[in-house]
Order: C-alpha cells, then sequence, then structure tokens
C-alpha cells in the first residue's frame, strides 16, 4: 500500500485506479507480496467500509476469499498489482468460498469420540468438559491417547453457525496468520 501510494503521489499511476481499493500484504525486497496476518479481519473491513476490491497476496487468497461482498484479487507481486490497477493485465477475481463449507472441507482426518475403545473416564472427563464448559488438563507419558481424545472433543460440541465461525476465523487469522487455510 505504501509503494502505491508513492506511485500515486509521483503521478506514475492514476489516483483514481485505486479508490475503493484496499492493499494488503508485505512487499519484499525482490517486489514479491509475501502474506500477512490479519487478513480475514483487514478484507472484512474493507467490506464494512464498503470499498470495492482488494488486493492481496497470493498466499492470502483463500483467506480472503472467505469474505462475500467485495471482489478479491490476488497478485503475486507489485508488478502484477500495479498491472491490474493501470488495467493493462487484469487479475482473475478469487472466487468466493463460503466459510461453513470451506470449514466443512478441511476436516482432513474425520474422527469421532465413539471410535474410541476403552478409556471410559477419560471419555466421561471430555463429555464433562464440553458441556459444563469446563477445561481439561491431558497429562500422561507420550503414547497414552491424550492427542487422540484432544481431537475428538471438537466432535462433541454443536456445528458454528456462520457469524460464529467467522468470529473464530477472525481470531484464528490475526494470531495465526491465516484463518482455515492450512
Amino acid at each position: 500500500a505504501i509503494a502505491v501510494a508513492l506511485l500515486v503521489g509521483h503521478d506514475a499511476l492514476p489516483q483514481e485506479s485505486v479508490e475503493g481499493v484496499m492493499l494488503w500484504g508485505e512487499l519484499s525486497l525482490g517486489g514479491a507480496l509475501r502474506p500477512a496476518a490479519g487478513t480475514l479481519v483487514a478484507v472484512d473491513r474493507a467490506r464494512r467500509d464498503g470499498l470495492r476490491a482488494v488486493i492481496v497476496p497470493e498466499a492470502n487468497a483463500a483467506e480472503a476469499g472467505l469474505v462475500e461482498g467485495v471482489e478479491v484479487f490476488a497478485a503475486p507481486s507489485l508488478q502484477a498489482a500495479l498491472a491490474h490497477l493501470r488495467g493493462e493485465v487484469p487479475l482473475s477475481p478469487v472466487p468466493a468460498t463460503p466459510l461453513l463449507a470451506r470449514a466443512q472441507s478441511d476436516a482432513r482426518d474425520p474422527v469421532d469420540l465413539a471410535d474410541v475403545r476403552g478409556m471410559p473416564e477419560a471419555r466421561l472427563a471430555l463429555e464433562v468438559m464440553v458441556a459444563g464448559g469446563h477445561n481439561l488438563l491431558l497429562h500422561g507419558p507420550p503414547g497414552v491417547g491424550k492427542t487422540m481424545l484432544a481431537r475428538r472433543a471438537v466432535t462433541l460440541f454443536p456445528p458454528l453457525a456462520r457469524g460464529q465461525a467467522l468470529e473464530v476465523a477472525r481470531v484464528r487469522s490475526v494470531a495465526l496468520g491465516h484463518a482455515l487455510t492450512s
């Protein structure tokens, strides 16, 4: 965004080409656009502010596509973004991905607590934790099933509504630099 603003300020790029457009990402010394944390939050803010388009790094395209109501373009470099803004080589719009469909398709290893055989106390502890909104500490030597149980605990929660899923994705986007994309 700063590089483009400088180009507009020096009349190397028409100001009209950037009106209503948000530019998001980090610029490398070689001119490539690198991903930035918080993309989902930034693109959602652009939508709420009524901007017409957002240009993001290619690595943030899937995350930015979760936001409906704003046109998203993914650029590999500053040069590609400038060519798009000048109307020389347009970027293809990133297809919108409904958030809940994306979350469901990201289930790489479908698991269920019903798959756990034995361990009745651990299963009961998970059920009480979820039902009561409590915390649970899983402690023990490697191989006793801590990770297996933790992965299955989420299957006890009801599905998130769209607003709830978007809020969870926003937090993940800021904290981890991506939302449901890895």
